[in-house]
């Protein structure tokens, strides 16, 4: 496992930021402000990670994937298999540029509104 992991942070009010974290769920839980939910929506082996009680607690929304509003700080990691089974690794130059675009404070602002528009 490694001690320190290249992430993507996406705050809920602000640019996704290329982040050095440490491996470990305090460091999570201070990303993400509580307990850790991990979402597999993409068709790779990149994971969202959330605040498990985010919607709960009535935190801004930040994204939609796969139609569903993400509320809260995020960070996006890679999963990998391990000795002890799954787990966090870094995300690559490459992901970290493509989720960037993907996720950035302009295009997550429209997919935002669309989806309040279904609703």
């Amino acid at each position: 496992m490694e001690n320190k992991i290249k992430v993507l942070y996406i705050p809920a009010d602000g640019e996704a930021t290329a982040r050095e974290i440490g491996n470990h769920l305090l460091d999570m839980w201070d990303l993400v402000g509580g307990y850790i939910e991990v979402v597999r929506p993409f068709d790779d082996d990149v994971a969202l990670v959330c605040n498990e009680e985010g919607k709960i607690d009535g935190l801004q929304p930040n994204l939609v994937v796969n139609g569903e509003v993400i509320v809260g700080n995020v960070f996006l990691c890679r999963t990998e298999l391990g000795p002890e089974g799954e787990e966090f690794a870094s995300l690559t130059d490459e992901q970290v540029e493509w989720y960037k675009h993907e996720f950035s404070t302009d295009n997550r602002a429209v997919q935002l509104v669309l989806a309040a528009l279904r609703q």
